[in-house]
């Protein structure tokens, strides 16, 4: 396992895992602080003030961004990676 790889790998699961999507389509659609109302668990939060639907995309957009560096990681060993060996040489892959 090489570290440039796992510290982006990080990087971008450390970014892509503060993106608030329960805030953002509430405040988006409804014109409302969720942090502000309920009990303060979000997503309770976001299906009591914003509905089933939204309620729903916040879901699908969470599961999303948990699975996106991981799906990104690959594409990136599995297409980048091997077109971009020979073309950065302080990279020092070897060669295969």
């Amino acid at each position: 396992m090489n570290y440039p790889t796992v510290l982006t790998v990080a990087a971008v699961s450390y970014l892509s895992g503060s993106i608030p999507f329960g805030y953002i389509l509430v405040r988006i659609f409804q014109g409302i602080d969720v942090r502000s109302i309920g009990s303060g668990n979000r997503a309770t939060n976001v299906a009591r003030t914003g509905g089933k639907g939204l309620a729903i995309a916040t879901l699908l957009l969470d599961v999303f961004k948990a699975g996106c560096p991981f799906f990104l990681c690959c594409i990136f060993r599995a297409f980048l990676l091997p077109a971009t060996r020979n073309c950065i040489p302080s990279l020092r892959f070897p060669h295969s």
